[in-house]
């Protein structure tokens, strides 16, 4: 599977620290950037000032998905407590 579970149980991490965790996780592991000529770090120039460290759940949620739908990857889906997030169904 290529999940990963962003925060841990009992972890205390602030939404600054959440969202710079998934931008890096991104940035290490996934492998199109240059093939769909993709500029992250512009991308986190653009969404990382839309999140504060007082931002709460739905907050982050709403930024990552705009984010990861500018990957324009249908096998990227986001997992909430409210429920899923794919790229699949906002790509038509």
């Amino acid at each position: 599977s290529c999940s990963k579970e962003l925060i841990k149980k009992n972890e205390q991490l602030n939404s600054k620290e959440i969202f710079n965790e998934l931008w890096t996780d991104f940035d290490e592991r996934y492998v199109f950037f240059q093939e769909k000529n993709i500029n992250w770090e512009n991308i986190k120039s653009t969404y990382s000032p839309q999140i504060s460290e007082s931002s709460n759940e739905q907050d982050l949620i709403n930024v990552f998905t705009l984010m990861l739908h500018s990957l324009k990857d249908a096998h990227i889906s986001l997992s909430t407590p409210y429920g899923g997030i794919s790229n699949a169904s906002i790509l038509d």
